[in-house]
């Protein structure tokens, strides 16, 4: 429980974090799309929900289940923290950035 816990509260400051730079488009470079932080914050608050979800489920009913979502979490978060677009599909990127 602790381990989700701590895995929550870094997804809720990356939130924060993603939150601010939406805010405050002043403070990106000019190159920086201003919506790539909406969909980050979405991602954050994705991932803070599942830590804490399976935090809940070691707790509640079988440890080894949320085990298993805890090892898988990081696995997913660093898949997709390039963004969706740029997932690799059969090889090929989907970005259009090839």
């Amino acid at each position: 429980m602790l381990y989700a816990i701590i895995g929550a509260m870094l997804w809720v400051s990356w939130m924060i974090f993603f939150h601010v730079l939406f805010r405050h488009p002043e403070l990106l470079e000019d190159s920086v799309d201003e919506t790539f932080f909406l969909g980050e914050r979405v991602r954050a608050f994705v991932g803070a929900l599942f830590y804490a979800a399976a935090g809940l489920v070691g707790v509640l009913t079988i440890p080894a289940l949320a085990l298993a979502i805890l090892v898988l979490l990081p696995l997913c978060s660093g898949i997709t923290s390039h963004g969706h677009a740029q997932l690799q599909v059969s090889g090929r990127r989907l970005s259009p950035r090839q």
